[in-house]
């Protein structure tokens, strides 16, 4: 992992944010950037995977998730990222859905060859 991030933000391709509270981290934000084809609803190919988004449980609700993803959008639209999906479990899918992101029934296969 310490070798994706060092590689991640030496090629500009992740940004990530650390949220602290009296110098305590409090949670934690990153979206990796790809560019991939264009399409009719992106044009531009250009998506933001939200990744590794965390907030400790003593700081839950208080705002933190909230703030850290809508610093993350701010930031990736300010380089022309304006299409955004992640993956979330059920804890925090009401957080992210009050923010405007929808389901999407895209059916996903994956293989793992060791």
């Amino acid at each position: 992992m310490t070798n994706y991030f060092s590689n991640a933000i030496q090629n500009n391709t992740c940004i990530s944010f650390i949220a602290k509270c009296d110098g305590i981290v409090a949670g934690i934000g990153s979206v990796h950037l790809r560019e991939m084809p264009g399409n009719f609803k992106n044009p531009s190919g250009k998506w933001g995977y939200i990744m590794n988004m965390y907030t400790v449980p003593a700081f839950r609700r208080n705002g933190i998730c909230k703030n850290s993803v809508n610093l993350l959008l701010k930031v990736e639209k300010k380089y022309g990222y304006h299409a955004f999906e992640f993956h979330v479990i059920k804890l925090g899918e009401i957080v992210y859905t009050q923010e405007g992101f929808v389901h999407h029934e895209e059916p996903t296969l994956r293989k793992f060859i060791l």
